[in-house]
Parts: structure tokens; sequence; C-alpha cells
């Protein structure tokens, strides 16, 4: 595996480039500051997918990418074997002129990371800059007005003013004594992009008979003539800006580079690593699920999920034995094993190229780093796609290696399907048409009593028989979301002669409270139109 910090984004993005360009496809993962930002968030099994996008959404807007890991797997159909280059990306959103994220950090995301030995100081020391779309257009206009350079004071830290402000006094004592021609160099790290920015933006504002010239681990400080300080500003033109602009981007190029290239995109449970990278590499998410599905499904019109696709597989093979779980490191224990590796003939071989990454044993055991998660699901991918492919093949066809064509196209009928943990649906397509909730039909739970009901103490009752929601419907009664129609017969079953609560299968027509509302408002109005009548036939009488 190859680290990707600030210091080496630089020189790597040449290779990395070119890797994605040649590859077949493409695995990701990403780890995160946090997850949920409000317990009213989690999620709920009644959850649409309209529902989830939501949730996230207002989650997503505040955390940010600590690692974002990247599989990139090529194909050699003479040697049935695919090869992955993998890449981890420490990344931290950069500061500059008007850009200053802030992002919340939940603890137990922390907790989570620290116990698989995240390095955190690599992401704040070491971590690659990115800009969204958004927020580079605005510093490109800033840039273009000339308007970031009257506010330095507002674009540095303290201790980079501190630096800038010391290295103007050093110019200001050897210029005096300085002959035309003569340089001074100052010493900087070729990271620190905006206290480099700044330092050729004051020297030359501030003293007129130098110019500076950049250099990669220095600033050229040379007196010169007013001639010649013109040409070397004709010359220049706007290659500063650009350049700051080259840097700030980062690892913004890497996502701008998949957005181009269209290869097929693989992840395992994906959702949430789609939204963050459209919310902070791109633009804020739209309001709507339905505005998110069209603008991702332009930006990546092929994503594939091994979560989702391996619950389809497994139906498939219902009378084999198959993987127990569907987390990521079960499957590619599975998969990398001696039943896995057996369950279609000529598997192709999956390895990792140790010539651009290092040789590593036991993959399995760096769960939860982003590169070697997103190595995983290409894995499994790989794994699930071939046996798709055999079976297309049917059983009179001899067996042969396959293409990576054949591979894709045998998970075509997947494509754009997201896997949704815990909701109403198993997943969305943001590719078309949703699909159908396949959940039971919720329960009604209501008071015998007609007392409020107690919500906690429902869900504390409901526990016992498996996953399940409770929310609140009437005062006095509850909807229950089940996860299997098991539960949901289990459910009614031992409440059919509670003396305290009566459980049954949810009825819009006799359960709505909007209906009710409406049905007796008809009732009221009736009454009184009759009333009316009356009253009216009476009067005639009289």
């Amino acid at each position: 595996m190859c680290e990707v910090v600030k210091s080496n984004f630089q020189e790597l993005y040449p290779k990395i480039e070119k890797s994605l360009k040649k590859s077949a496809f493409i695995a990701i993962d990403s780890e995160f500051s946090g997850l949920v930002s409000h317990s009213k968030l989690k999620n709920s099994l009644f959850d649409t997918s309209a529902d989830r996008y939501l949730k996230l959404k207002c989650s997503i807007e505040q955390f940010t990418i600590f690692q974002f890991g990247l599989a990139i797997f090529h194909y050699s159909r003479d040697d049935n074997k695919y090869t992955a280059d993998v890449y981890s990306f420490y990344t931290f959103p950069c500061s500059f002129g008007p850009i200053d994220n802030r992002f919340l950090c939940q603890a137990t995301s922390w907790e989570f990371l620290q116990a698989h030995n995240f390095n955190f100081n690599k992401v704040a020391y070491e971590g690659v800059p990115f800009l969204s779309e958004v927020q580079e257009n605005e510093i490109r206009k800033q840039l273009g007005a000339g308007t970031m350079f009257s506010n330095v004071e507002r674009s540095l830290s303290y201790r980079d003013e501190d630096l800038l402000q010391a290295e103007c006094s050093r110019v200001a004592q050897w210029l005096p004594l300085a002959a035309l021609g003569d340089t001074m160099d100052i010493v900087v790290n070729d990271t620190q992009y905006s206290l480099i920015y700044f330092l050729h933006k004051e020297l030359r504002t501030r003293f007129k008979d130098v110019w500076t010239f950049p250099h990669r681990d220095k600033v050229q400080v040379k007196k010169m003539s007013a001639e010649e300080i013109q040409k070397a500003q004709e010359s220049e033109g706007s290659q500063l800006d650009s350049s700051l602009i080259h840097n700030l981007l980062g690892f913004t190029k890497v996502f701008k580079l998949l957005v181009a290239l269209k290869k097929p995109i693989i992840g395992h449970n994906l959702l949430l690593d789609l939204m963050i990278l459209y919310n902070q590499m791109y633009e804020p998410l739209p309001s709507t699920y339905e505005a998110f599905k069209k603008k991702i499904n332009i930006l990546f019109p092929s994503i594939h999920d091994t979560k989702f696709i391996s619950y389809q597989v497994r139906q498939l093979l219902k009378k084999q034995e198959t993987w127990s779980s569907n987390s990521l490191d079960h499957l590619y224990t599975y998969f990398s094993t001696n039943k896995g590796l057996s369950l279609a003939s000529f598997s192709p071989t999956i390895k990792v190229n140790e010539s651009e990454c290092g040789h590593i044993e036991n993959v399995e055991n760096h769960v939860h780093e982003a590169a070697w998660d997103a190595y995983m699901s290409g894995y499994c991918f790989i794994r699930l796609a071939h046996f798709l492919a055999i079976r297309r093949l049917g059983e009179g066809a001899l067996p042969r290696p396959l293409s990576r064509i054949e591979h894709l196209s045998a998970v075509a009928d997947y494509c754009n399907c997201i896997n949704v943990i815990r909701g109403n649906v198993s997943h969305m397509n943001i590719g078309g048409k949703e699909p159908l909730s396949n959940r039971p039909r919720p329960l009604y739970i209501s008071r015998l009593d007609r007392k409020p009901i107690d919500i906690d103490k429902v869900t504390a009752l409901m526990a016992s028989y498996g996953s399940v929601d409770v929310k609140a419907h009437t005062v006095s009664s509850a909807l229950i979301a089940v996860s299997s129609r098991q539960s949901a017969r289990d459910i009614v079953k031992a409440y059919v002669a509670d003396k305290e609560y009566r459980v049954v299968p949810y009825s819009y027509l006799r359960h709505s409270s909007l209906l009710s509302t409406i049905s007796w408002s008809g009732l009221i109005l009736s009454g009184t139109v009759c009333a009316a009548v009356l009253i009216s036939s009476a009067v005639v009488r009289k």
C-alpha cells in the first residue's frame, strides 16, 4: 500500500493518474470524523430512501473525510489475473482566504478508529488538502479580483504571519547592501502553500526593486531594475495564482479524475462514501433525494455495492453453504479461502501490485483501514461477478477464463443499487426507479384504557422479538416496524389476550389519524347539515 500525504502527493499523482486511466474498475472506501450528528438521525426501519437520504445529509454536512482508500484494479485476460494498485490518502480540509472549514468530531467514531490503530497525526500534520468546486470558484474569483491579498491577516495563521513579517525584515536589512542581480534565499516547506503565496505577494508589494522566484523548497529574492521586474512580471503572468490553486486542490484532483474517467466505482455499503465525496469535493448536497440521484448518476454512472450484490447472490445459493455474514471482512475471508475460490471454475487470481504498494500479508488484519477496505471490496466484487458470469454461461457451456466485460455485464442488473442498512427498503436505486418495500406491514399498538402510551416502554417490550423500531402515532397508540414477517406474527400472537395493549397489523383505512380526522369532520359536517334541514323544516311548518 502507498500512503499518500501532503509531502508526496504531487510526486505520486502522475502514477495514480496513469493507473486510473488504464484501470478496469476502481474500488473506494472512506473514514470520517463522525457518522451520526444527532440521536434523532439514527437509522430506522420506518425510513424510506428519501427519509434515509435526508437523515444522512444532516449528518454528512457536519463531518469531514480523514482517510480515503483507493484500490485501482487492472485485468490481464491472458493470465486470468487482476492486480490492484492500492493507495491510502490522509486528507484534511485546507483553510485559505474566505475558506475555513468547520466540522464535528464524534467520540465513538474516534474511539473506533483508535481501536484500529488509525494515525490521527498524519491527518492533522500531513493531510492532503482539498476544495469543493464551490470553494475553488470563490478563491479564483477573489484572486482574479485582487481582493485576496488585501486581507492577509485573515488568510494566514498567527505563526505564518509572524514568519512572513520576520522574512520581510530580513529582506529589508539585506536590500540596501545588495547590488543589482544579487539574490537571497528564504527556505520554506513546500507544503506551506498559503505562506509561500503571501511571501511572494508581500515582498513584491513592499519592495519595489525586488522580484521573487519560486523553487521547490525556497523563495528566491532578487534585486532587479524596474525594466527587469516588468519583464519578469509579464513572463510569469498568472502562474503564481494557478500554482496556488493547483496545490490547494490536492485530493480534489483525484476526485475530478474519477468523475472524468467514468470508470465503474465499487464499494461496500457505500452510500455514505458517495454523499461525503459529493458534499466535500463537488458542491453542497441537494435538498432532495431525487435531485441527488440525478446528479450523482451524472458524476458516477456505474456504481456497484458489494454488500447488496452479496445479498442477491446468497439468495441464488440457498441450497449451498455460503458466507454467514455480509460484513466486508467475513466476505473477504470466505472468498479468499477454499470455499469461495471454488465457487466457480476458472476464478481469476487477484493480487496486490507489490511493486507499487509494497508487500503485505493477511489483508484481513487491516480491516477498517480505508485502502484495504477498498481492496477487499474490489476483491469480493470480482469473485461475485465471476460467479454470476459463469452462471450465465449455462450448464452446457464450456467453462473458461472470462473477460472483464463479461464480469461487468454479469452484475449489470445490480448496477447503481446501493444497500440500505435497517430501512423500509433493502436498497435504493440511484440509477432508476426505486424498489418497493420488502418489509412487513407495520403493526399498530394501542392502550386498551386509552391512556398515553409510553414509547420507551413499548420499545423495551418489543426488543425480545428481534429488530424493531417504534414511533408514536396518536396519544394512546404507536406504530411498530419489524424486520421480518415471523417477528410480526410472533408479536401479534403474543398480545392476542393482553390486558394492557392491543396489537394488530396496521391498516391505513382503520388507523390513519388523517382519515380519522376527515371522518369525524364529515360526521360533524353532515350532522350540522341535517340539524339545519330539520330546523328549516320546523320553521316552514310553523
